[in-house]
């Protein structure tokens, strides 16, 4: 890939607003998992509630930290203006397409149909490709002329890498532990956030155009 279609690819990741449009309905660590790892038991309903939340908590940093989706979800991905090349979709990895959808200035949608572009899940990030014959939609109004949806994650949560789910269940047990902010020392006003190790399991599955 040439070096102008990768400032293009990354330029048009950065126009992009993801928009979360179906939560994943697994979270990659189970309630026994993270009961085990917190040293509790399963004999209280407000116990498992907590529980559960954290982890949705601890799943939803990780995603942030790597710029990634673990287990399947759906989003909108949202430009102002239609790219004028391969259009690169956050939050790998793509898994499919459901639609491009393009809106004029009359607020009209209109499909474009698929085979305008090839789908290229092979790559991260995943990326739609016009077709020789393809093109984009030029009739669009001036914001969130484009969208995008699409379905991404490693799917199950058996496939989420298992340094990605270690480093939920370090989270967890940090959250868990110090539910409000601590203080750790009241001189060197430090404060517990991240658990040493985390940042070591994330990186090498940290995406290269966060942060």
């Amino acid at each position: 890939m040439s070096s102008s279609s990768l400032a293009q690819g990354y330029d048009t990741l950065r126009a992009a607003r993801p928009v979360l449009y179906t939560a994943p309905t697994l979270e990659p660590v189970s309630l026994n998992d993270a009961l085990t790892r917190l040293r509790l038991t399963s004999d209280e309903a407000d116990t498992d509630a907590t529980v559960n939340r954290l982890i949705q908590v601890a799943r939803e940093q990780v995603e942030t930290d790597t710029g990634r989706a673990l287990c399947t979800q759906t989003w909108d991905a949202y430009w102002d203006d239609v790219p004028s090349g391969d259009l690169w979709l956050p939050k790998p990895r793509l898994i499919s397409v459901t639609s491009v959808t393009s809106y004029n200035d009359a607020g009209t949608a209109a499909v474009l149909a698929s085979t305008n572009y090839q789908v290229v899940t092979s790559s991260e990030p995943g990326r739609l490709v016009l077709t020789s014959t393809g093109a984009w939609p030029s009739d669009v109004r001036d914001a969130d002329a484009f969208v995008v949806r699409y379905v991404c994650g490693y799917g199950l949560p058996t496939t989420v890498p298992a340094a990605l789910k270690q480093a939920m269940l370090m989270l967890l047990g940090s959250l868990y532990e110090h539910r409000e902010e601590v203080i750790v020392s009241q001189f060197a006003g430090q404060l517990i956030t991240i658990p040493y190790g985390y940042h070591q399991l994330i990186a090498p599955y940290r995406v290269l155009w966060v942060g």
